[in-house]
């Protein structure tokens, strides 16, 4: 009976050129992925075959078909795995390994039985060989445009070389021999970094990562397929090991051969590998796998260049064209969006990536979320983090995105601001991302996760500093997510964020005008909803509100209409009192959803929130500092939750140790330093600069009512298009709306302070019908 056993490490599956075996990736790589490494074909590393004709027999059809068993098996004893994402990664010669065992798995996806399937989302290649015409005329472009060659041999191969065809001549493979011996003298994989010069060293023993023709003619196409540090030598001695070897469970045949980075034993003969993978990308493309490509752009094997030849082969059409993207403060290279593909540079390194921009290489995923504690699984992709606003003085704000659930590559940008000053709202619903890729983030530092190390910072915040930071956000993690740069770009919130919005808008607005085409955003509007956007309309009509929904009483109500001037800062005593009285009233029924239940837990974290807005300096009563949103009980639990470490370190967040507790309403504000009576003439500025904006009111919030927001956009002076006509969700009126010159009005019925809580669906129809620029739904359906 004839065994082949490939050798594994559990730490994805990492395969490199025919005969050689790749370093293993980057330990980083564990911190997002559980990392599967395997020697494959038999004969590479510790892989073995008890059948010697095994050996001889080799190819990338039975090396796919190897692996693909390996994985059925290994699946088998590790079926703990078999419900996670898998996907495949791998650099050099794994241009075909990855691809083609891609291939296996996609296919016999559709025909295994359910206990053989594997959840196979997608791969990504780097510096890959996949196309031996594109690969080599890249190659040699490469080594002239690096000044490697000189012009009369870049000639000489120009002229006499046509890599479309199998048959080269003898003049070629001269001048072939003669570019390679020009990488005798500096390293073919690393152009910028000094070459090892042990005569002993292990890569002197490496070969082709592809024979480009079956020729023996001077042996030039078997030349060396890996970045190779003189720290080989110390790694093959250190895997021959008898005691490495027994930890590692591995040799336990004990193979009639040293462990080396290069196989000898199978240098025989490689049966087959096609000269393109090309037809296998686009049938995996067409498949929906997602698949990125990416090279160091240093690497003189399979260059960059190389590379930008194959995908120009794919045919594919571009999305979003080429654009820097950045690691941290630094460009860390360039990306492109294909339909169905992204490729990616990484500015600085040679073949292997890993060896040489580790921190780039992880960047790529880094942020991503893959499962919450104590939170079952969830089908979209969602990312957490940090991102910096200002280095000097440490001030990072935390963000947490989540890709639309159906083709996030064609869906909007909608980023979500948090309400009052030194509140964390509630992240909106989650039904929202069936309509946009939805960024969430906490602003300013001090609020959630989001920090300074700069104390100082704590205390000089207001309305500006907080635009500032967030614009300085969007431009840095539009760096790191460049791929959502080409993307329309929406911003919303409720509550404060009738400050935020508005604010954040106007300075987009204003920089887009000046900015270069690295910093523009592809800005298209805005929405707040039961938004603070005026002090004397808000007030007026928070009181109005309250009298006409029953809720105080007629003397109260004249009480404060005769010695209340909200249009003033310099509010009267009597006119204090009466305001304390007013919020008494909101002590037994909740202010933010007049006609749900309240939570009558004396802990519960709503009692620690502040105001979203103070009416007037003064510290009477403290009237002008009650709670800023709607609170149910959940919101202990809530705090108990993200203060989990486990769930801190889920989302790559607290990773300062903040030397205070996550909390819905932050104490670690000092003070506010600005904050402007009315946004009324900014948003008369982006209402004339020809933005989307749209209002929203839920009609049951006592805090910000349908009533202020009437009186505010009263106070706008827009001509009416549309007169208030009601909306229906399905067979039920959702509210009422209205169409003024620039701007829409909508209320929805039954809906608090935080709309989304209350009514989901309606909800989703707003931002839905929001994103389309379309009218609500004007008849029931």
């Amino acid at each position: 009976m004839r065994f082949h056993l490939l050798f594994y490490f559990l730490y994805i599956n990492h395969l490199e050129g025919n005969g050689n075996r790749s370093n293993i990736p980057s330990f980083m790589y564990i911190s997002e992925a559980n990392l599967l490494f395997v020697e494959s074909p038999v004969g590479v590393g510790f892989s073995y075959s008890n059948t010697s004709s095994g050996l001889e027999n080799l190819g990338d059809i039975i090396t796919a078909k190897d692996s693909y068993s390996f994985l059925i098996n290994w699946f088998r004893r590790f079926p703990q795995y078999k419900s996670h994402d898998f996907y495949i990664a791998g650099e050099s010669y794994a241009g075909h390994y990855v691809p083609q065992l891609s291939e296996v798995i996609f296919d016999e996806n559709k025909r295994t039985s359910k206990n053989n399937y594997i959840k196979f989302k997608g791969f990504m290649i780097g510096n890959a060989w996949m196309d031996v015409e594109t690969d080599t005329k890249g190659m040699i472009d490469y080594a002239w445009d690096h000044a490697v060659i000189s012009d009369k041999l870049y000639h000489t191969i120009k002229k006499n070389c046509n890599f479309s065809d199998n048959n080269l001549t003898t003049t070629c493979n001269e001048a072939i021999h003669e570019y390679y011996e020009v990488y005798e003298i500096i390293d073919m994989y690393s152009l910028y970094t000094p070459k090892c010069v042990n005569p002993n060293g292990a890569s002197r023993q490496r070969r082709m990562i592809d024979d480009i023709a079956p020729s023996n003619l001077s042996g030039w196409f078997k030349k060396p397929a890996g970045y190779d540090p003189c720290m080989d030598n110390h790694v093959e001695a250190y895997f021959n090991r008898p005691d490495v070897q027994k930890a590692l469970h591995a040799n336990v045949t004990k193979i009639p051969y040293s462990w080396t980075l290069c196989s000898g034993p199978i240098i025989g003969s490689w049966h087959d590998a096609p000269r393109s993978v090309v037809p296998i990308l686009n049938k995996l493309v067409a498949g929906g796998l997602r698949i990125w490509i990416y090279s160091g752009d240093t690497d003189g094997r399979v260059p960059v260049t190389s590379t930008r030849y194959t995908l120009n082969k794919l045919g594919l059409p571009i999305i979003e064209d080429w654009t820097p993207w950045y690691n941290h403060e630094q460009v860390g290279g360039w990306t492109i969006g294909y339909k169905g593909l992204t490729f990616v540079t990484l500015r600085g390194a040679g073949h292997q990536v890993p060896t040489f921009v580790p921190k780039k290489s992880l960047q790529l995923e880094a942020d991503r979320v893959i499962i919450l504690p104590g939170q079952p699984p969830v089908k979209f992709k969602q990312f957490a983090g940090y991102v910096t606003v200002d280095e000097s003085h440490g001030k990072a704000l935390f963000y947490w995105f989540f890709e639309a659930t159906h083709k996030p590559e064609k869906k909007p940008l909608l980023l979500w601001l948090n309400g009052g000053n030194g509140n964390r709202s509630n992240i909106p619903s989650f039904m929202y991302i069936s309509e946009a890729n939805l960024l969430f983030v906490e602003s300013p530092v001090g609020v959630g996760f989001s920090y300074t190390n700069t104390s100082s910072d704590l205390e000089n915040l207001g309305d500006r500093i907080t635009a500032k930071d967030s614009y300085s956000f969007l431009i840095n993690w539009f760096r790191r997510f460049p791929q959502y740069k080409s993307h329309d770009f929406y911003i919303a919130g409720e509550s404060y964020a009738g400050h935020y919005v508005p604010q954040l808008s106007e300075l987009i607005f204003d920089e887009n005008r000046r900015t270069s085409k690295n910093n523009y955003i592809k800005f298209k509007g805005f929405m707040i909803g039961n938004a603070w956007m005026d002090v004397e309309t808000d007030t007026k009509g928070m009181i109005d509100y309250a009298w006409d929904h029953a809720v105080i009483s007629d003397k109260l109500y004249h009480t404060i209409k005769k010695n209340c001037n909200f249009s003033d800062n310099n509010l009267t005593t009597t006119c204090y009192k009466a305001m304390g009285e007013y919020y008494e009233v909101y002590r037994i029924i909740d202010m933010y959803s007049l006609y749900t239940p309240t939570c009558v837990n004396p802990n519960d974290a709503s009692r620690q929130w502040r105001m979203i807005d103070g009416i007037a300096p003064s510290n009477l009563n403290g009237w002008f500092k009650k709670p800023a949103g709607y609170d149910p009980c959940m919101d202990n639990h809530v705090e108990a939750y993200f203060n989990r470490p486990d769930v801190q370190k889920a989302l790559h967040a607290n990773v300062t140790k903040i030397p205070y507790s996550w909390t819905r309403c932050s104490d670690h504000i000092g003070s506010w330093h600005d904050a402007p009576r009315s946004v009324v003439p900014i948003l008369n500025k982006l209402v004339a600069g020809g933005l989307r904006i749209w209002i929203y009111s839920g009609d049951t919030d006592g805090r910000v009512p349908v009533t202020s927001t009437r009186y505010t956009l009263n106070k706008l002076g827009l001509p009416i298009i549309e007169d208030w006509t009601p909306w229906y969700n399905h067979e039920q009126v959702g509210g009422w709306t209205i169409g003024y010159k620039g701007l829409t009005f909508v209320t929805l019925r039954g809906a608090g302070h935080k709309v989304p809580t209350f009514v989901p669906k309606s909800s989703l129809q707003l931002v839905k019908h929001f994103l389309a620029n379309e009218h609500m739904p004007k008849a029931p359906f």
